[in-house]
C-alpha cells in the first residue's frame, strides 16, 4: 500500500499505469494472503498430527543453531 500511495501521483498522469499499478497492488495484497493462509493451514495440520500421536506441540521453530554448535571467533595475535 505505501508503494501505491507513493507511485500514484505520476500512475495518476496515465490510465494504463494506473491499472498496472492497482493490478500490482492487487496481486501482492492477494499473495500476502495466501502466504498467511498456508502459514495457518501447516500449522493447524502439525497441530492435529502433535494431538494424534500424543505429543506436545514444540512451538514455533528456532533456526537458529545452538550455542555449543557455533564456531569460536578467531583470536587475535600479534
Amino acid at each position: 500500500m505505501l508503494l501505491t500511495i507513493v507511485s500514484w501521483q505520476h500512475a495518476s498522469q496515465n490510465p494504463l499505469l494506473i491499472v498496472c499499478l492497482l493490478g500490482g497492488t492487487s496481486t501482492s495484497v492477494i499473495g500476502m494472503f495466501c502466504r498467511w493462509l498456508s502459514y495457518e493451514i501447516e500449522h493447524r495440520q502439525e497441530e492435529r498430527r502433535d494431538h494424534a500421536t500424543g505429543q506436545r506441540p514444540t512451538g514455533p521453530v528456532n533456526h537458529r543453531p545452538a550455542a555449543s554448535t557455533m564456531p569460536s571467533s578467531p583470536q587475535l595475535r600479534d
